[in-house]
């Protein structure tokens, strides 16, 4: 790190470690502004997740980008948010008693993404009619 001195002729050391102390500070500031600059120019995609057949947010869907292992969860109105980096992205959203889906997205700027599942096979019918009773 370079030294950025000023010399008072009073006492030059003191004041060569307050400048140095204030530049480190002030350096630290800079790149802490520009990390959170970038932070926020990724790319959101977020929208619904909801049930196919009934249009019922489906909460604790998982959202996930397969090619960069990073995932988010719907909340209780069936609402996510995610954020990726520039370019082309694998993305898999999964539900208890839903079929899988997936695609591919190209995204250079945030993406409205409304999703609708489909319940797999055994969950259509009434959970009830195949319990057996035993006394």
């Amino acid at each position: 790190m370079t030294k950025i001195c000023i010399y008072v002729q009073m006492n030059p050391k003191s004041q060569c470690r307050f400048a140095t102390l204030y530049m480190r500070k002030y350096l630290l500031l800079a790149f802490s502004a520009l990390s959170i600059s970038l932070h926020a120019q990724l790319p959101q995609i977020s929208g619904f997740v909801s049930d196919a057949a009934t249009g019922e947010s489906i909460k604790g869907a998982i959202i996930a980008d397969s090619s960069s292992f990073i995932y988010t969860s719907t909340n209780t109105e069936g609402f996510y948010n995610l954020g990726v980096s520039s370019g082309k992205h694998l993305i898999s959203i999964t539900a208890s008693g839903y079929q899988r889906v997936k695609f591919i997205l190209d995204v250079y700027n945030n993406r409205d993404m409304n999703v609708q599942l489909e319940r797999l096979p055994e969950y259509l019918t009434d959970s009830h009619s195949n319990l057996h009773h035993t006394v």
